[in-house]
C-alpha cells in the first residue's frame, strides 16, 4: 500500500470499533504508517485506557458501539483528555451526525473508510493537536515572562477589552486577572486614561504603527488613575 509523502507519524492511537474487519484494517494501515495503534471493540474499554498512564493522542471511534453511542463516548473521551484528538466513523452518513461530531470538536468518516481519506484525516488531527500544544507552551511561557515583569502589563484586543493581565496589574487596579479579562479597560480608567486608550485603537484599526505601551505608563503620561473597587 502506498502512504502518503511528509504524513505525521508516531502518535498513540486507540480504535473503537465492534466490527473486527474495520477495527483491524484501520488499526494495520495505521501501524503500517508508524503509530502505535490499541484496538478495543467496546465503549467501556476504551475508557478503561484513558484512565492508563500513557495517553491516546488520537480516538478512532465508531458511532454505533453495542454499550454506548460514539457521540456519548466523545463526550466522555473529551472530558477525561480534552487533548485526545477524535474521529467519528459510521456507515450511515447524515448531515445531523456530522454536525454533532464538529459540535463535538471531532472530524467525521463515512464507512466504507477510504485509506487515503483515513490518513488524511488522522494527519490534520494531528496536525492540529500540535498546533494547540505549541500554543499553549507559547502561553505559558509568555505568561511566566509577563509575571516577572516589575511593571503592570495590560494586553487589549481590538475593541478594547482586556485579554491579558499580570500581577503587577492585578495590584494596580485591585481586581483579579479572571475579573478583569473580557472586560472593557475603560471599566477601570478614567476619564483621561480612557481618552488615550481609544486614541490609540483607533490608531491602530486604522493600520497606523503604534508602539507597545503598558496601561502603567497611560496613567503616569496622563495623570490618569485606575478606578478602585
Amino acid at each position: 500500500m502506498h502512504i502518503p509523502p511528509g504524513m505525521a507519524s508516531g502518535a498513540d492511537i486507540l480504535v473503537i470499533d465492534d466490527d473486527p474487519v474495520v477495527r483491524e484494517t484501520v488499526g494495520d494501515v495505521l501501524r503500517e504508517h508508524g503509530h502505535h495503534v490499541d484496538r478495543v471493540d467496546r465503549g467501556q474499554d476504551a475508557l478503561t485506557r484513558f484512565g492508563q498512564p500513557r495517553p491516546v493522542d488520537l480516538a478512532i471511534v465508531d458511532c454505533r458501539l453495542p454499550d454506548i453511542s460514539g457521540l456519548e463516548l466523545l463526550h466522555n473521551i473529551k472530558t477525561r483528555s480534552p487533548e485526545t484528538e477524535v474521529i467519528l466513523i459510521t456507515g450511515h452518513a447524515s448531515l445531523d451526525g456530522a454536525l454533532a461530531a464538529m459540535a463535538g470538536d471531532a472530524s467525521y468518516l463515512v464507512k466504507p473508510v477510504d485509506t487515503a481519506q483515513l490518513l488524511s484525516a488522522v494527519d490534520r488531527a494531528l496536525a492540529r493537536q500540535g498546533l494547540l500544544r505549541a500554543l499553549r507552551g507559547s502561553e505559558e511561557r509568555y505568561r511566566l515572562i509577563t509575571e516577572s515583569m516589575t511593571e503592570a502589563l495590560f494586553l487589549l484586543d481590538l475593541d478594547g477589552a482586556l485579554a491579558m493581565v499580570n500581577g503587577y496589574g492585578e495590584q494596580m487596579t485591585g481586581f483579579r486577572s479572571d475579573e478583569l479579562v473580557g472586560r472593557p479597560v475603560f471599566s477601570v480608567l478614567d476619564r483621561a486614561g480612557a481618552l488615550l486608550v481609544r486614541e490609540r485603537l483607533e490608531a491602530v484599526r486604522a493600520g497606523r504603527k503604534v508602539m507597545p505601551s503598558s496601561s502603567a505608563r497611560w496613567c503616569v503620561a496622563t495623570g490618569a488613575a485606575f478606578r478602585s473597587r
